[in-house]
């Protein structure tokens, strides 16, 4: 009986799939499972969630969102990669002020006084 059991749960653990997806903190969005078009991974401020469409629908990783089977490119690749948040601001450099240069045109000539 244990040895069944230890087949059941070694062939379960080999059957599930791995979610070797990270979700961005501070960000929600949605992207293609590159497994199965009908599913597409969920995020929100860090927290992924694996979720379905519709029946009849599909992930469109075009647009990223569930449109009618017909209408989607199960193998087109997204347009643009998740959201990135930035962990560190980089320190800014202050120069030093700057003079003009100096100009090359001669002065505007004063306009001439006009008689009327």
């Amino acid at each position: 009986m244990l040895k069944l059991v230890t087949l059941v749960a070694a062939f379960v653990a080999l059957s599930s799939p791995v979610l070797s997806y990270e979700c961005v903190k501070n960000a929600t969005y949605d992207w293609p499972d590159p497994e199965n078009c009908r599913h597409y991974f969920h995020c929100h401020n860090g927290t992924l969630e694996k979720k379905s469409c519709f029946y009849l629908f599909r992930f469109n990783p075009s647009t990223l969102t569930c449109r009618w089977w017909m209408l989607v490119n199960c193998t087109a690749q997204p347009f643009t990669p998740p959201p990135t948040v930035a962990t560190t601001a980089l320190p800014t450099t202050e120069l030093p002020p700057t003079e003009a240069p100096p100009s090359e045109l001669p002065p505007t000539p004063e306009p001439e006084p006009s008689f009327k």
